[in-house]
């Protein structure tokens, strides 16, 4: 079990290092874009639907940034196993420690942009740590989720070549 856990965060580390390799500009703006698309959407709706806006503000924030987490890794995970054939066939790990690093580095993503959210919303609002911490106990649940939808969709686009472009037409 601890060889299982070893092995996926290897691969997050490796994902991390290649991906955001010498671009700190690309780090930053995976965190900021789920920010800045948070804080656009709570002035507007916050106006539009006339709510006080410290109780929208967290309602957006569960909501908004979990959708924006499970929309993007299943996007990229859906594809995964065809477009990286050759890594799966070459490579002996099972291919759910692949789709499962990368679940796992987009909640690093999703874990780094909530927490600068709640940062500055405790700034403006009389926010307890409990609304942060009940918020990462409920974001394990969805890298869980996430992590099990990614595969099977991942299995199915195996199967079927349409998977990807019906989860693309879904999350968006």
């Amino acid at each position: 079990m601890l060889n299982f856990f070893q092995d996926i965060f290897t691969l997050v580390e490796i994902n991390l290092k290649t991906r955001y390799r010498q671009t700190f500009i690309g780090f930053v703006w995976v965190i900021a874009n789920p920010v800045l698309l948070f804080f656009v959407q709570n002035a507007i709706l916050s106006r539009v639907l006339n709510e006080p806006r410290e109780q929208f503000a967290i309602y957006l924030l569960t909501g908004l940034l979990p959708w924006f987490y499970l929309s993007q890794t299943a996007e990229m995970g859906c594809a995964f196993l065809n477009s990286n054939a050759h890594l799966v066939k070459n490579i002996k790990i099972h291919p759910f420690k692949f789709i499962a690093s990368l679940a796992v580095e987009n909640f690093i993503n999703l874990i780094w942009a909530s927490g600068l959210i709640y940062l500055i919303l405790v700034c403006f609002y009389d926010l307890g740590f409990v609304h942060f911490l009940s918020f990462f106990i409920c974001s394990l649940w969805i890298l869980v989720i996430t992590t099990l939808f990614t595969f099977t969709s991942s299995l199915l686009n195996v199967l079927f070549k349409d998977t990807k472009y019906i989860l693309h037409f879904l999350f968006t």
